[in-house]
């Protein structure tokens, strides 16, 4: 994360929360992050815990000359439970923005709270195309990118440079799996490509067996969008059942994060 999305922190609470300048060494800001600190996704929740402190304790622990107090909630990437975090953390400790979640599904499940609240929200990695099109709102900002967007030139480039014509689709199960897969299906096709098979499942999956023995063998590569711990589990079991050395296998980056590929 660059210090350029934390920037956006510091503005957005002066300027959408009504802070004037003139004001700035009144009281602390708090600041509500919430992510997953259990489950399947979180070692990419402890990245995101790191990457702002590790800005907070560059800016000497203040944003806009007031000091930051950070309160961390665990919503195990699960829209109940994130619905339910982020309303104890409102009305009940007195966050002033709301930095998070991760997961897409969460992200949509918070959207309505969020505006009949008008509680002003940070998404820096949720990136589910309605937050930004069909179901925008004026309270949430996001700093990061959406679902598909690296998905386009990624079909294309496939089709043009690895000279695959026929894929597999696996993915999760939710919007963040259905949208970065149909941004690269539109524009592999478009190219002239075609995606022969589109399996989903659930998040925190820890056994693909049934999965794998779906994937139809007569096919290119293996399109996959997972993160987090079922990345991992994924591309292991793709090889103990011995299809890495057979079918290809790509993803986005999402299926190759830091702690994925350690």
């Amino acid at each position: 994360m660059c210090n350029g999305f934390f920037v956006t922190i510091a503005l957005f609470l002066i300027f959408l929360l009504g802070i004037p300048l003139a004001e700035a060494q009144k009281g602390p800001i708090t600041v509500g992050l919430l992510l997953p600190v259990t489950g399947p996704q979180a070692a990419n929740g402890k990245d995101m815990v790191n990457g702002f402190q590790l800005f907070l304790d560059e800016q000497g622990g203040k944003l806009a000359g007031r000091e930051v107090k950070v309160l961390i909630e665990d919503d195990e990437s699960k829209p109940a439970t994130g619905l339910t975090k982020l309303r104890g953390m409102v009305e009940g400790q007195g966050i002033h923005v709301l930095m998070g979640p991760l997961s897409a599904a969460v992200g949509y499940a918070l959207r309505d709270y969020i505006e009949s609240k008008k509680f002003p929200a940070i998404y820096p990695i949720v990136s589910g195309e309605d937050i930004t099109q069909r179901k925008r709102t004026p309270y949430i900002t996001r700093t990061g990118w959406a679902s598909a967007q690296p998905s386009h030139p990624f079909g294309k480039w496939t089709y043009d440079n690895l000279k695959y014509r026929r894929i597999a689709m696996i993915g999760f199960d939710f919007a963040f799996g259905w949208e970065v897969a149909g941004g690269f299906q539109r524009t592999f096709e478009e190219a002239g490509g075609q995606v022969v098979q589109k399996l989903w499942s659930p998040l925190g999956t820890s056994d693909f067996g049934p999965y794998l023995a779906q994937l139809k063998r007569n096919v290119d590569a293996v399109y996959a969008v997972f993160s987090g711990a079922d990345a991992l589990r994924f591309a292991k079991q793709y090889e103990d059942a011995g299809l890495k050395a057979r079918i290809p296998l790509i993803g986005g980056g999402t299926f190759t994060d830091e702690h994925v590929l350690r």
